[in-house]
């Protein structure tokens, strides 16, 4: 069983007159014009088929975001609204329960609008950009066509949420963002956030006990020291695929079965779908929420499948205070100093109303500096047991080639 919708975005041009109110006498009006033909900036066709799969075509690839995204959104769209909502730095302020102070500031950080421009809006091929574009366009089209009051309900639901709104290009690299930063800025909130200069500029540490510090730092490479920087245990990440020969099953050719270990609800579900750009890409698979293309999936020629890498995305670096100055390290040789950034979140306060938080991160060549005091006391304080400070380098802060 087949349903077939076609979804455009009309574009039509818009005609004004204008009149003299001080002729007394006006010639016949002239026979009118015929109406212009409409034209479609975005267009897309698609079909569902059985156990709700869309197949979307498109022309072109700002069509193909918008068709997809707006078959997803009938699912999906206040799933992937609260992402967006987490992505931008938001969930303290509109989730209630669900948000996270840490995360927030974290997300303001690392996720600011000025930043997400350059990596994603500015770096991106054209074709991904122009996909952007459409995709977001469609999860709009959704919400115009549906309405607020009339979005899904429940656990998962969003109707007459202050927080649904429209969204654009900056939302959906946010969203996109967060998501890389899944395996390091993202579970290290915490610690992150937690890093705060002493109230003196005279601090020294109460204990100092180089080599036990030391010793703690190199035992955060453990599978229990995973779990307490809120990182899955490596027996509860990754996925696996089995590449089967055409000569080992009932087929006349070769076989790829994916098996993710992904949960069943929530922005981490893969959703399956077909994308055609007649000519030009045909992909049939799966993706997780937010993401515009296929991910997993088979074309023509080639099928493919991926998993989940269990290394450290981040790295922690030993930093040596600079004498007199709390604020400045060594790096070479030479005295460098730290780089204050303050960020502010809204949050709900004991009473329900809507107040201001603002932290200060301290930035290093390498990263923010944190605090692993939760971890360890003589990992705690500005500086530690050691006498020094750590930071944390986040590999894929700034890296979205991914998609």
């Amino acid at each position: 069983m087949t349903k077939c919708v076609y979804l455009l975005a009309l574009f039509m041009p818009l005609i004004l007159g204008c009149s003299d109110s001080n002729r007394l006498l006006s010639p016949p009006a002239p026979e009118p014009l015929p109406p212009p033909e409409p034209t479609f900036a975005l267009s897309a066709e698609i079909v569902w088929t059985e156990f709700g799969i869309p197949h979307v075509t498109a022309d072109d690839w700002s069509s193909l975001g918008y068709g997809y995204a707006y078959a997803f959104a009938q699912h999906n769209y206040c799933v992937v609204m609260k992402e967006i909502v987490r992505s931008n730095g938001e969930s303290a302020r509109y989730l209630a329960e669900q948000g996270d102070q840490n995360l927030d500031l974290v997300m303001k950080l690392t996720n600011s609008e000025a930043f997400i421009q350059t990596i994603f809006v500015e770096a991106m091929p054209d074709f991904i950009r122009e996909l952007g574009e459409g995709y977001v366009a469609g999860l709009n089209r959704y919400l115009r066509d549906t309405g607020a009051d009339n979005l899904a309900e429940g656990d998962e639901g969003c109707r007459g949420a202050e927080w649904v709104r429209e969204v654009d290009l900056i939302d959906l690299g946010q969203l996109l963002h967060k998501r890389i930063l899944t395996a390091s800025s993202v579970p290290l909130a915490d610690f992150i956030t937690a890093a705060q200069p002493p109230e003196t500029s005279a601090a020294t540490p109460s204990v100092l006990d180089y080599e036990g510090a030391v010793a703690e730092l190199v035992a955060l490479t453990s599978a229990e020291a995973r779990r307490e920087l809120n990182l899955p245990a490596h027996e509860m990440m990754g996925s696996n695929a089995y590449g089967i020969g055409r000569d080992s099953h009932q087929g006349n050719s070769g076989l790829l079965f994916g098996n993710p270990h992904f949960p069943w609800q929530g922005p981490d579900r893969f959703y399956m779908s077909h994308l055609t750009i007649p000519g030009e890409y045909d992909v049939m698979g799966a993706a997780l929420h937010g993401l515009p293309l296929v991910v997993l999936g088979f074309n023509k020629d080639v099928a493919w499948s991926h998993t989940v890498a269990t290394g450290s995305r981040f790295t922690f670096h030993e930093l040596t205070l600079a004498e007199d100055d709390i604020f400045s390290y060594v790096y070479d040789g030479q005295t460098e100093a730290m780089e204050p950034v303050t960020v502010s979140i809204e949050i709900l306060d004991e009473n329900g109303d809507v107040a201001s938080l603002e932290h200060t991160f301290y930035l290093t060549r390498f990263g923010p500096v944190v605090s692993l005091g939760s971890l360890s006391p003589l990992l705690d304080g500005w500086p530690n047991a050691a006498g020094t400070l750590i930071a944390m380098q986040d590999a894929n802060l700034g890296n979205l080639r991914s998609i």
